[in-house]
């Protein structure tokens, strides 16, 4: 049972990164192409990928937690799994509080026609998405090396 969850938190973990690495990099260059009608499109699939984000980040805590739960060998002490805790809360909190709201703002001002605000959001949202993407890069690292196992 031990492998199918770590492979099944794996698999959540590389979807949620990919997505984040995703949403950074392709959307400051759209951003910065500065063509109206591809950073709308954009916009509009951040707004999908969103989902895509959330719903791998809480598959990569339910299978995590439940690994922590079902092996002895795992504690809720570990600095590794406490590092991936907080990035779960981080990841929730932001998704809720920035990357959510900056995606609708964007759609909107796009659907305004405020094309310059509706860039300058993505541009926002792609940094914050580039920095998130970094803090699950050292999670990775984190699990990968087990600190403080």
């Amino acid at each position: 049972m031990y492998d199918v969850l770590k492979f099944l938190h794996i698999v959540a973990a590389i979807v949620w990164v990919g997505a984040g690495f995703w949403t950074g990099f392709f959307g400051a260059r759209v951003a910065a192409s500065k063509d109206p009608a591809r950073a709308q499109a954009f916009a509009a699939d951040m707004a999908i990928g969103s989902r895509i984000i959330t719903s791998s980040a809480a598959l990569v805590l339910v299978f995590g937690a439940w690994m922590v739960v079902t092996e002895d060998a795992w504690t809720w002490e570990q600095a590794w799994i406490v590092i991936g805790v907080v990035a779960v809360v981080i990841g929730g909190f932001l998704g809720g509080m920035f990357f959510a709201p900056n995606t609708t703002k964007a759609l909107k001002a796009f659907e305004e026609g405020r094309i310059p605000d509706a860039i300058a959001t993505m541009r926002k949202i792609g940094m914050g998405s580039r920095a998130m993407t970094v803090l699950l890069l050292v999670v990775v690292f984190a699990m990968v090396a087990k600190w403080g196992a």
